[in-house]
């Protein structure tokens, strides 16, 4: 069974979205977005925009 530095190794991308603690692209169900809304299962916009404030708030709490 792979370990998460061995899939961040194999999919970069996929690794970066488990170290955010967000879905990864083979738990994703493509759904309409009016529906996704009205249910309120999370849609691509709310994903990015959780893995940029995720982002920008990991960014900020290092020094440099």
């Amino acid at each position: 069974m792979a370990t998460p530095d061995d899939r961040a190794r194999m999919n970069p991308i996929s690794g970066i979205l488990d170290m955010l603690g967000l879905p990864k692209p083979d738990e994703i169900i493509p759904v309409p977005a009016d529906i996704a809304v009205m249910v309120g299962i999370p849609t691509v916009s709310d994903i990015t925009g959780d893995i940029a404030g995720k982002a920008k708030s990991k960014l900020a709490s290092r020094r440099f």
